[in-house]
């Protein structure tokens, strides 16, 4: 899958950090993709699934996956 990685971090009043990442492409077919944030505490995958309803150029979707975790802030 090629894309355009994105992320924004979010800090929380119990001193977590939330952050949301995200990926962009153009699929031509049907398609499982999985997203992994690895950190010192662990590591959590997301699966998705993009679903094409056409088959030519011209009727390919553009798709967002996402993934968000919370983890505590660096002190």
């Amino acid at each position: 899958m090629e894309g355009c990685w994105k992320e924004e971090q979010h800090g929380l009043a119990d001193g977590t950090v939330h952050i949301l990442s995200w990926v962009k492409d153009i699929a031509t077919h049907d398609a499982e993709y999985f997203c992994t944030v690895k950190s010192k505490r662990g590591f959590k995958v997301s699966k998705g699934f993009i679903k094409v309803a056409g088959k030519t150029l011209e009727n390919t979707l553009t798709h967002y996956g996402y993934m968000s975790f919370t983890q505590k802030k660096k002190k």
